[in-house]
């Protein structure tokens, strides 16, 4: 039998010495609400019960090594001697004598000195004794004979160790044989082991299972006890197993059991959920049970999972009409339920509620109630539950102040209107007066809200106020910062901060001299970039891609093409490969330094094409993103790449080869530019850069007497999806006047009046030659 321990519960026992971590079905259930005793009373018994087992009164004769000379003469297993090193002597000892022992039934000898240790039996040397045998038949043999001595009583957790020693797991069923063993040995210890396996199976969520050994319990007469009804209706009921659940309790019943306050309470709350609190009313009555607080809050968490918000209100109700007192567990159950199902209005009413009774919320309820508002977009209720905590006499932390500031500036800037600013800037003020800090992501993000405003001085103080108050930045974050500033041509704070972060001893990165160098070169001060990029050097913080590109483009800017050579030999130099970005700049510097009219320049244009159709092809749009990753938007725009890079499925080198073969086109290099045409065309999209080379391909041919083959170019035009702009047409029409095909030209002329051609206005000037 089992000793019942006070303040104890059998399935607390069987997770204490598991094999391995168990599903705890149980967990999910409110701790503070489900709180009740599963011990088995069956498993307790008075001393004269257990002295009754064994008559034999047995003196206290000493042991001697002669009584172990059996034992010697076997060898000993390495592994189980290293398996026993934090084993008690007594088990090591016992455990090697039921090894020795291969008889069905203990012998003489066996016996005599199994009684002698017998005084040394607990709980924890029989646990010990299975473990280190784990032997099937002779753990039985042992669990049989150890259940018999006078002073000792199986527990739970040594029940379920010879479960474990038996076979049962998940996946696996202990066998009928052992079973049957047991029953031979000792039927009233099969009774407890299935009890014990039924409730380990229901500790662990395995309904079936569970109900499989019920079948097998009642298949050799026995029935199960009351607290085995008690798991597999909690099991079932959790499982939403209801009607097996009455079943079950209906069998509870017919056997003379009651159901007790725990298992009662998880029935109600698992009707409720279903919207069946009528008959959770009933069978309350019925198991002569008073509506108490504990009761009517589990029946309001069921009702508001089956989203009854009226009726869990009327519980409510109902408690205060039967004296009952919502506690503190009860308003957090409404508060957790309203919240999970985004009824916020609900919140405010019991929230109110709760705080005029002198409930007050803790400070983690009043945190999640303020990210509930603020998700919605209630700012200004989220900040009046600031002042609420304040009220209730709990000071607003970290916690609460990120969580506000955050949710405004942490939207992508959708939320940084000037009144929400005005709440995130007040909550700000509040927190420097009581000495918080915002966390490294906040920082950065209420710096750009703010530049948004701008406020840029306020967003510049920001780090040196956090300093004070213990926030370290990093790297990560200055660069953040200096970011902003770059991207709103504050060049000035950005400097500052720049030499403030040295200062401070903080090591600017690749990212953050990439920021300056690139920002300075939009703004033509190329100069003081190549500062920066020496430095950097000089630091032994080796320049990127971005960063070599960057110094590229701003020289081929400023037409400063041996500059931008020498850059790029160095960039070789250095082991830093080009990518399509670098690529396409010295391709667009060329084309545009002014020399358009030298064959030199589109002489190179073309081999930096060559060489970036071989070195760069990137053969998918993932692989063009990661190519481009760390350019400014700017950059990017400037090349007209950005589009590109949203599109589907085609390498991205129009607007390289749209630059190489407008440039052939307007020096007369027609062959070429077709012959580009023709390595490009089955990729070209609907778009600007597109509709550009189209035009300059067909004004050329128009005016180099090819006009047929300009009709070829713009039916694949109108193929891909371009809509005909009007300069098109007046080159096609022009073009057949130069041939002296009069009669065409008018008929093209009447078309495009007749038909309601659509010509699109993308480009007011024209030279149609």
């Amino acid at each position: 039998m089992i000793r019942r321990t006070a303040g104890t519960t059998l399935l607390s026992h069987f997770t204490l010495r598991s094999s391995k971590p168990h599903n705890r079905l149980f967990s999910s259930i409110d701790s503070d609400i489900f709180s009740g005793s599963t011990i088995d009373s069956d498993f307790s018994f008075s001393s004269d019960e257990s002295a009754s087992i064994d008559q034999e009164k047995q003196p206290n004769i000493p042991v001697s090594a002669k009584d172990f000379a059996f034992i010697q003469q076997r060898k000993s297993n390495p592994p189980f001697e290293s398996s026993c090193f934090h084993c008690s002597p007594e088990s090591v000892l016992i455990s090697k004598v039921v090894k020795a022992s291969r008889t069905r039934d203990f012998d003489g000898k066996t016996e005599k000195i199994l009684r002698r240790l017998r005084g040394k039996l607990n709980e924890s040397v029989v646990i010990e004794v299975i473990e280190q045998v784990n032997h099937p038949e002779l753990c039985i043999k042992f669990f049989t004979w150890a259940g018999r001595q006078i002073g000792y009583v199986h527990t739970g957790p040594a029940y379920e160790t010879l479960i474990s020693i038996l076979g049962f797991d998940e996946q696996t069923r202990v066998s009928q044989n052992l079973l049957k063993d047991i029953e031979n040995e000792d039927r009233e210890v099969l009774a407890k082991l299935l009890n014990v396996l039924i409730r380990k199976c229901c500790h662990n969520g395995q309904f079936n299972l569970a109900l499989e050994e019920l079948s097998r319990l009642k298949n050799f007469n026995f029935r199960p006890s009351k607290v085995t009804y008690y798991a597999l209706i909690q099991v079932l009921c959790i499982s939403n197993q209801l009607e097996t659940a009455f079943s079950v309790y209906k069998e509870l019943s017919n056997s003379g059991f009651f159901l007790d306050k725990s298992t009662m309470g998880i029935f109600a709350n698992s009707l409720c959920r279903v919207g069946k609190w009528a008959e959770a009313l009933n069978l309350i009555e019925r198991e002569d049970f008073q509506l108490d607080t504990i009761l009517c809050t589990q029946m309001i968490k069921g009702l508001l999972e089956a989203s009854l918000f009226e009726e869990s209100m009327d519980f409510l109700h109902k408690m205060r009409a039967n004296n009952c007192v919502p506690n503190f567990i009860t308003y957090r159950t409404l508060l957790s339920g309203f919240l999970k199902k985004k009824q916020l209005g609900w919140c405010k009413r019991i929230l109110k509620e709760m705080i005029q009774e002198g409930c007050n919320p803790n400070p983690n309820l009043f945190n999640s109630l303020l990210s509930a508002f603020c998700k919605e977009g209630d700012f200004d209720y989220a900040y009046k539950l600031i002042s609420k905590m304040e009220y209730c006499g709990i000071k607003p932390g970290y916690v609460t102040y990120n969580i506000f500031i955050g949710s405004i500036c942490g939207s992508n800037g959708s939320n940084e209107s000037n009144g929400l600013m005005d709440l995130a800037e007040k909550a700000y003020d509040e927190m420097l007066e009581k000495g918080i800090i915002l966390n490294k992501i906040n920082v950065e993000n209420f710096a750009k809200c703010l530049c948004d405003m701008q406020k840029f001085e306020k967003a510049f103080n920001i780090i040196k106020e956090m300093m004070k108050r213990g926030f370290i930045p990093d790297t990560s974050t200055y660069s953040k910062v200096i970011s902003l500033f770059c991207e709103f041509n504050k060049i000035e704070n950005a400097i500052k901060l720049f030499e403030e972060m040295k200062r401070v001893g903080s090591v600017p990165d690749v990212y953050t001299y990439t920021i300056l160098i690139d920002s300075f070169c939009k703004l033509g001060f190329v100069s003081q970039a190549r500062v920066w990029f020496e430095e950097m050097e000089r630091n032994g913080c080796n320049p990127n891609v971005v960063t070599y590109t960057s110094i590229i483009h701003a020289h081929l800017k400023n037409k400063e093409i041996n500059q931008a050579n020498l850059v790029f030999e160095r960039m070789i130099k250095m082991g830093c490969n080009p990518n399509l970005v670098t690529y396409t700049a010295l391709i667009d510097g060329l084309c545009k330094a002014g020399e358009i009219n030298k064959a030199w320049f589109l002489e190179n244009a073309r081999k930096l094409l060559d060489e970036m159709k071989l070195t760069h092809w990137p053969r998918n749009v993932k692989g063009f993103k990661n190519v481009i990753q760390g350019f400014s938007k700017e950059f990017l725009l400037s090349l007209n790449l950005v589009d590109d890079v949203a599109r589907s499925d085609w390498p991205p080198l129009g607007p390289a080869y749209g630059i190489v073969i407008n440039s052939f086109c307007k020096v007369g290099k027609l062959e070429i530019a077709l012959e580009l045409y023709e390595e490009i065309k089955e990729g070209l999209r609907a778009d600007f850069e597109s509709r550009k080379m189209y035009f300059c391909l067909i004004e050329a041919l128009c005016l180099g007497f090819r006009v047929q083959k300009g009709f070829e170019i713009y039916c694949e035009m109108i193929n891909k999806g371009h809509v005909a702009e009007m300069r098109i047409f007046v080159c096609l029409i022009k073009g057949l006047i130069r041939v002296n095909m009069f009669d065409e030209a008018m008929q093209l002329c009447y078309s495009v009046y007749s038909k309601g051609i659509i010509f699109c206005d993308d480009e007011k000037s024209f030279d149609g030659g």
